[in-house]
């Protein structure tokens, strides 16, 4: 069994077309746990409609903590409605192509076939950017980014200095779950936590270059797709993405900020001048 993980806000606008996605999988022993947080709009009519029309796939979590933001809502999903061997998180406004949880899945068994669930095990997956009328923006959210899991994927220090895990496109087993329990309240992102506990703590993380679902941009994204670029124009964001990366790995990978500067500097030599 494979529990899908998704918090919603003022979702209604695509919702619909991303759990249809989720019913049109070829792989079918999952089940979907939703947590509103705190929405103002039609998203929750619109959840409690999908869990009265398919109640053995759709499950509404309810508490009384109203809006806590996505991180620590997907927290309390993760605390409260996990009990099957793979998590995989959500996002209300994407669209996943029908092999997405079977590719997935068999990832997984190979890699646990060659580890032992016993590690923390993650694989993680490029997606199509597109538009929020799913036009497509690029084929490579990886190379739109800039991205490379195969220097971040295998080093702790360089994945702690730039995320290329994104939520939406993740499966890890119970051992990584546990172990990412309770979540560094200093992450500025739930994935970017997830990645980083998984490999400081010895675990596998294994890309997956076939992009399996849409990855939608929009006005409303909490984080989106950000094209990378060269330019020094856009200093402020860098800076940015550089104090929200060493708060999620201190102390768990960086124990100062000069540890995180130098492996900082490491990653972009590495990045610019090696193929």
């Amino acid at each position: 069994m494979i529990d899908i993980l998704l918090s919603t806000y003022n979702g209604e606008c695509f919702l619909r077309e991303q759990l249809d996605s989720l019913l049109a999988q070829t792989y079918t022993d999952w089940r979907l746990f939703v947590r509103d947080d705190g929405s103002v709009d039609g998203t929750l009519a619109l959840i409690r409609e999908y869990c009265v029309r398919y109640p053995e796939k759709i499950l509404e979590y309810q508490d009384e903590l109203g809006n806590i933001g996505s991180m620590r809502s997907f927290e309390e999903l993760l605390i409260h409605c996990v009990s099957g061997e793979y998590v995989m998180f959500c996002d209300q406004d994407d669209v996943w192509l029908p092999e997405k949880i079977a590719v997935f899945h068999q990832e997984m068994k190979r890699l646990e076939a060659a580890w032992g669930a016993d590690l923390p095990l993650l694989v993680h997956g490029d997606m199509r950017v597109v538009d929020q009328s799913l036009g497509l923006i690029n084929e490579s959210f990886w190379k739109y980014a800039n991205l490379r899991p195969d220097l971040l994927d295998e080093n702790a220090r360089f994945l702690g200095i730039c995320n290329d895990i994104t939520g939406c496109s993740c499966m890890f087993n119970q051992t990584a779950r546990h172990g990412a329990l309770p979540f560094n309240p200093r992450s500025y992102m739930h994935d970017a936590w997830i990645g980083v506990s998984v490999i400081a703590r010895g675990g596998k993380i294994h890309p997956i270059y076939k992009p399996t679902m849409l990855y939608r941009q929009h006005g409303n994204n909490t984080l989106g797709a950000v094209e990378y670029s060269r330019s020094l124009l856009n200093l402020r964001f860098r800076w940015k993405l550089a104090r929200q990366s060493y708060a999620n790995a201190h102390p768990l990978i960086f124990k100062n900020v000069l540890s995180f500067a130098w492996h900082k500097l490491r990653y972009l030599l590495t990045r610019h001048f090696s193929k």
